[in-house]
């Protein structure tokens, strides 16, 4: 191993690379805020990333920036959720804590982290449905799921059925506390992935 080559050349000089390139895989990255997963990125020469970001100003740098190394990527301007339609994005002080579900304010009596816990203001948003989003086209079967959207985990998963089957992989952020108002906890969002196939 050459430790002056990235991960990501090392790999493609494998003769395993050219059944990669020629199948392709496709990621989704869902709160894509602050940069698209990394978990990919040592295939990205042979991967079509489509990331999702609600929030305008952030998408819009999302959008705007570099796509390389990523064979193909997408920004999509909208939440993931449980409805195709509109909801209400809370964002605290500390953006990267925004969240579809009201923040849970008996957070910053037991934590004192009021940047993540308070809300500084509230935008309307888009709001898709993975299954949604399969029917008519907009995404591919994924190979691998990110999913790190502060709560709103069980909405995303549940209104996924379909589009769960297509993939190989998930990552999930989760939490063992409620810090938004009506979140699933980390043992509801297993069952939800168990209940799917899951290990």
């Amino acid at each position: 191993i050459d430790p002056v080559m990235s991960a990501q050349d090392q790999f493609r000089s494998l003769n395993a690379a050219r059944f990669c390139e020629s199948t392709g895989f496709a990621a989704v990255d869902i709160g894509a805020r602050g940069g698209l997963d990394a978990a990919m990125l040592p295939l990205a020469w042979a991967t079509e990333m489509i990331g999702f970001e609600p929030e305008p100003a952030e998408a819009a740098a999302l959008q705007g920036a570099d796509p390389k190394p990523w064979k193909v990527r997408r920004v999509i301007a909208a939440a993931v959720g449980g409805v195709d339609g509109t909801a209400t994005l809370h964002i605290p002080p500390s953006p990267e804590s925004a969240s579809l579900l009201p923040h849970n304010e008996e957070m910053v009596e037991w934590f004192g982290v009021s940047e993540q816990h308070s809300i500084d203001r509230s935008i309307a948003v888009d709001t898709r449905t993975l299954d949604g989003l399969l029917a008519e086209g907009t995404l591919p079967p994924a190979d691998y799921i990110k999913i790190d959207v502060e709560g709103a985990e069980g909405a995303i998963l549940e209104h996924a059925t379909r589009y769960l089957e297509t993939a190989l992989a998930l990552r999930v952020e989760v939490s063992f506390l409620e810090q938004r108002t009506g979140q699933p906890l980390g043992w509801d969002v297993a069952k939800l992935l168990t209940d799917s196939g899951f290990l």
